[in-house]
């Protein structure tokens, strides 16, 4: 929550290896059209070294605007300071948008 300023989308518990977090509503989406490498929040992921996938999430009706989901693994490799560099740029990924 820290970094994207939405809530935690699911009780601790219910975190496992796999997660995707919301993204704020940002410009320059179109859920429609944009894939993720298109995406200017996946390239500056992908610009810090950071692997992850950038997925459009459309909210439903037309008048609202779509949101990207961030969907991340925690694999045996990965550790704390990996998933920190994550949630440092995301502020700097949403900018990008």
């Amino acid at each position: 929550r820290r970094s994207s300023g939405q809530p935690v989308p699911a009780p601790a518990a219910m975190i496992g290896a796999m997660a995707a977090i919301p993204l704020p509503p940002g410009p320059g989406l179109d859920a429609s059209t944009s894939g993720q490498y298109a995406d200017p929040v996946h390239a500056t992921f992908t610009a810090r070294g950071i692997q992850v996938a950038v997925s459009p999430w459309p909210q439903g009706p037309e008048s609202l605007p779509a949101r990207r989901l961030v969907r991340f693994s925690v694999a045996p490799y990965v550790d704390l300071t990996d998933l920190e560099r994550l949630a440092e740029a995301i502020p700097a990924a949403m900018a990008s948008a």
